[in-house]
């Protein structure tokens, strides 16, 4: 049982990890990238705006595409400068310190109680599993916000070649 026991807690601590770097660092660099398109789109409806402003036509549907288009990134990357911080932030494994461990093995010892190391393993197998499902609610809110950043991307960008097409469309000779 303290085999099984011992061995449960490493997996749990894995996890934990996985969570705690891996998915934030990942979810983090998705963000950032996303951030870059969002810009970069913002910037080419700029330039293109600027540079074609005469074609507006207020009379077709182009203005609003072009309003469409361009809302779909500004909120894109503000919804994606909110992700990237940890909302409900990351839990640690102990509530307070390392030593509440060490604490409860020592009050078990001088209650002269069996099986501590079986106890504190368990302890710290639940300690784990609290702050693993703690961490992967807050992987899981800011991921929600990543793909919805991600389609919202992606009207934008079709709203954009909607946009173009109707452009050069109702500015043909």
């Amino acid at each position: 049982y303290q085999k099984s026991l011992e061995r449960t807690l490493a997996l749990a601590e894995k996890d934990y990890w996985t969570q705690y770097i891996d998915v934030n660092r990942h979810q983090v660099n998705v963000a950032k990238t996303y951030l870059w398109v969002a810009v970069a789109l913002i910037g080419s409806y700029t330039a293109v705006f600027s540079k074609y402003q005469s074609m507006f036509a207020i009379g077709c549907a182009t203005p609003t595409l072009a309003i469409i288009t361009v809302s779909a990134a500004i909120i894109a990357f503000g919804i994606c400068l909110y992700a990237i911080p940890a909302r409900q932030g990351y839990r640690a494994i102990s509530d307070s310190s390392w030593g509440e461990f060490t604490e409860q093995a020592h009050n078990l010892l001088q209650d002269d109680k069996k099986r501590i190391y079986i106890k504190i393993l368990t302890s710290l197998c639940d300690s784990v599993d609290k702050a693993n499902f703690h961490n992967v609610a807050t992987n899981r809110g800011r991921a929600a916000l990543l793909r919805q950043t991600s389609w919202i991307l992606i009207v934008s960008f079709v709203s954009a070649i909607l946009t173009f097409s109707s452009l050069f469309t109702n500015n043909l000779p």
